[in-house]
């Protein structure tokens, strides 16, 4: 299954990407925002359409590795910076 994703990013106080999924005949639309705070990111993630079951099933996973890896990064940046 061939899958297509476009949008536009937004930028203010925090970062907002509006897009639309689409395969074949089929699309949804989401955002993923992401707001930073002192010690902390924040992800939220909104989707309608086709994909809502299924990315309820991996969107948790996804997110949880996406912080992982994060933490992992800015841990490394850390040190190379000497924070």
């Amino acid at each position: 299954m061939r899958f297509s994703i476009h949008g536009n990013v937004l930028k203010g106080n925090n970062i907002t990407y509006v897009f639309t999924l689409g395969s074949g005949n089929e699309t949804g639309n989401g955002k993923l925002a992401i707001e930073l705070q002192k010690g902390s990111v924040s992800l939220r993630f909104e989707y309608d359409g086709w994909m809502e079951r299924t990315s309820g099933l991996f969107m948790g996973k996804w997110f949880t590795g996406f912080g992982s890896k994060l933490d992992e990064e800015v841990r490394l940046e850390r040190i190379k910076r000497k924070i």
